[in-house]
């Protein structure tokens, strides 16, 4: 009976559900936390412009006016092409 018990004890340690595995799941709960939290610093970041956005009309404008390229009358707007690696 002890023999069984300890057959199968070893079994259950070594086996698709024992510690490999267990150590495993450890390693991916972790990995998941990293992402997470660097989620929810980018959500924070992301609530931070909102609100800076929101405080500021003027800041508000001027990112909506760059994103959509309008300009004022009488503006001139200079667009640079982007940077290409060199080879």
């Amino acid at each position: 009976m002890l023999v069984g018990a300890g057959s199968y004890a070893a079994f259950m340690l070594r086996g698709p559900q024992g510690i490999p595995a267990l150590i495993e799941k450890w390693e991916e709960v972790r990995k998941l936390e990293r992402e997470n939290a660097d989620l929810a610093e980018k959500i924070r970041q992301k609530k931070e412009r909102i609100r800076r956005l929101d405080e500021k009309g003027d800041e508000l404008e001027l990112e909506l006016r760059k994103e959509m390229l309008q300009v004022k009358p009488g503006e001139k707007i200079l667009i640079l092409p982007e940077a290409q690696p060199h080879p």
